[in-house]
């Protein structure tokens, strides 16, 4: 078994700008950027254990041919439990498209749909940490400067652990 995931990557020139922000409303607080240094993406199913990597990521890429791109979306900061996510404005494009992965993933390789897929939130996690005040203050610094933010998601994305850090292109937005 093989821990996999699939994502939509955001445009590089919002992800300069967002992790630019972000870094330096961190500088005394210190929080970790564990998330600032992967790619900023939008999960577009949680992370699932599956065999078959090769055969489910070709799935993927003839599925994704008639995908839609979703261009300058905006976002908005907000604080749930201990996290700080960027949250879609307008979602209701990519959670069919979540859902549509759910029920292909389902039927053709038994992978299971969780709580989190049930509840899905489109969204690009910023900040993680056990230290509620900590995050408090970082929000309240950025909910001014993140708030109708325009991204474009550009490109859909697998990956697996096995991997380690190369993502696999399934489909570029034009």
């Amino acid at each position: 078994m093989e821990l996999m995931w699939i994502c939509l990557l955001i445009d590089e020139e919002s992800r300069r700008k967002i992790v630019s922000k972000c870094k330096e409303c961190n500088e005394d607080l210190k929080l970790s950027e564990r998330f600032l240094d992967f790619p900023l993406h939008v999960s577009l199913k949680r992370s699932f254990f599956a065999d078959r990597f090769e055969q489910i990521k070709e799935e993927l890429i003839g599925f994704m041919k008639d995908a839609p791109c979703f261009e300058a979306g905006k976002v908005h900061l907000q604080r749930i439990s201990d996290m700080i996510w960027l949250c879609f404005d307008e979602k209701e494009e990519i959670t069919k498209l979540h859902e549509a992965i759910d029920v292909l993933l389902k039927e053709k390789y038994g992978v299971a749909v969780d709580l989190f897929d049930k509840e899905y939130v489109p969204h690009i996690t910023l900040f993680r940490s056990d230290e509620v005040k900590l995050l408090d203050r970082m929000y309240e610094r950025l909910k001014n400067e993140m708030n109708e933010t325009a991204i474009t998601l550009n490109a859909y994305y697998i990956g697996s652990r096995k991997h380690e850090n190369e993502f696999f292109l399934l489909e570029e937005c034009r």
